[in-house]
């Protein structure tokens, strides 16, 4: 029999750190761990010409397919295996089937809206969120626009003052309220470390479980 999973949310404002503090739980657990990220779940918009497409609020709840994320999270939690989908910025396209995950002990969602969905949470034991200046936030999206996204440095800065900042006042920063932990980069840097261990000790008594 699997192990039963333990499902970890991590949630915070756009360039907080969520994918990277994913990315260190799965490091640490490389083999007892599944990321899934929020944004390969935008809604796909190629039909649509690319100056309506790129008008479309992707910092807002809605740009999101909900249902499919919270279908493929629970049959991961079951014991199934999922065929999660990309997303190419390019064109605004969904990759199907970019992204085939296992169920493993340990499954961790990130992305904007992560706390702030109701259907979401309850398929969540622990929620995090990453609490991080606007600034840094923001000198981070501007770098990962920029690089990954091809975005132009006046799309990036238009987007986040009209887009980023209002939706994240609006849905993300209130969504704090739901989180067992908030978590300050800067303020609590040994934080990670406590939360690691906590893991193995969630992993050691998960597998005295089953002996």
């Amino acid at each position: 029999m699997p192990h039963p999973s333990l499902v970890i949310g991590i949630a915070g404002g756009s360039g907080s750190g969520k994918s990277w503090f994913a990315q260190k739980l799965h490091d640490a657990f490389p083999v007892e761990t599944t990321l899934i990220e929020q944004d390969w779940y935008y809604r796909d918009l190629s039909a649509l010409s690319l100056e309506d497409a790129s008008s479309v609020n992707f910092d807002h709840p809605d740009s999101i397919e909900f249902p499919l994320l919270l279908e493929q999270l629970q049959s991961l939690k079951n014991g199934t295996p999922v065929q999660a989908p990309g997303y190419r910025y390019s064109n605004y396209q969904r990759i199907e089937n970019a992204h085939p995950l296992d169920p493993t002990p340990i499954l961790v969602v990130e992305g904007l809206f992560t706390l702030q969905h109701a259907g979401l949470r309850e398929l969540l034991d622990t929620k995090i969120f990453i609490e991080t200046d606007s600034q840094i936030r923001f000198e981070r999206r501007l770098l990962r626009d920029a690089c990954q996204r091809g975005y132009t440095n006046r799309q990036i800065e238009r987007s986040w003052h009209q887009k980023a900042t209002p939706m994240f006042e609006q849905f993300v920063a209130p969504s704090a309220d739901h989180a067992d932990i908030v978590w300050n980069p800067l303020r609590d840097n040994a934080f990670e470390n406590v939360f690691l261990d906590d893991l193995r000790s969630h992993l050691a008594n998960n597998g005295n479980q089953d002996q």
